[in-house]
C-alpha cells in the first residue's frame, strides 16, 4: 500500500483547521479518489475519512511512502 506522510502545512491558516481534525505533520494519508478536472482529493487519516478542496490538499508537504 502506498501512503503519504505529511511534513507540513504550508498554508497557516489551513493547518489551524487540520490540527483541530487530527491532521498534522507525521500522520499517514492515503488518497482514495481524486474527482476529475481538479476537484476534490477525498482521503484516509487513520480511521477517519476527509473530502479537501485542491488548494486544501496543495497546502499539505507530504512525501511518498510505502509500506
Amino acid at each position: 500500500m502506498m501512503f503519504r506522510e505529511i511534513i507540513s502545512i504550508k498554508n497557516p491558516e489551513i493547518a489551524v483547521r487540520f490540527f483541530t481534525i487530527g491532521i498534522y505533520p507525521g500522520k499517514f494519508v492515503k488518497i482514495l479518489r481524486k474527482a476529475p478536472f481538479g476537484g476534490a482529493y477525498y482521503i484516509q487519516v487513520d480511521q477517519s475519512y476527509f473530502v479537501l478542496r485542491k488548494s486544501e490538499w496543495e497546502a499539505l508537504e507530504t512525501k511518498i511512502v510505502v509500506f
